[in-house]
């Protein structure tokens, strides 16, 4: 199932009104999305995003623009927000009243995040660091994921873009 809110359920529908799916990255994110809840056999579609078998519960939640809590507290009101996740999915659950926030699962041990790349390139501006950019951050988000100071034994992270740049690899920051 793809967990999200009825807000971004609401801005998928708008931006496919729009006409321009072709270059729309979160219409195309949330299509993978759809392709992974609707697969047959899930385990094969997943080794595609994690390179390995990973044995996925039946009941595999896709979490849509989902935001763990962020790894880094400043002080006097500077604490860095919720990194926004393209997808994520593996034992994953939702973290308290939040309407988007995650948190680990601790059960299956094994969770992916996703950053989906379509003609953008990363960002370079994250706040707080000048030295950490995009793709820096969700890595980092990845490897602090947790709940209760428990985390997964394995953790995936997936850049999700278009296989042209896979061909021409130095044509973007993340190349």
């Amino acid at each position: 199932m793809i967990e999200t809110t009825s807000r971004q359920i609401e801005d998928i529908r708008t931006r496919i009104k729009s006409g321009k799916i072709h270059s729309d990255e979160k219409i195309w994110t949330f299509l993978t999305a759809h392709l992974i809840d609707q697969a047959g056999t899930k385990s094969e579609l997943l080794q595609k995003f994690t390179k390995e078998d990973v044995a996925p519960d039946n009941d595999l939640n896709l979490w849509f623009e989902s935001q763990p809590i962020p790894p880094r507290q400043g002080i006097s009101g500077n604490t860095e927000g919720n990194t926004k996740l393209d997808l994520a999915f593996g034992d994953i659950r939702k973290r308290g009243d939040t309407k988007a926030g995650i948190e680990f699962g601790k059960k299956n041990n094994w969770v992916c995040f996703v950053e989906a790349k379509l003609y953008s390139d990363c960002s370079t501006s994250v706040s707080y660091d000048p030295f950490r950019n995009q793709i820096t951050r969700v890595i980092e988000n990845l490897i602090t994921f947790q709940s209760d100071h428990e985390y997964p034994d394995r953790t995936f992270f997936c850049l999700l873009t278009p296989r042209i740049f896979k061909q021409r690899p130095f044509s973007k920051l993340y190349g």
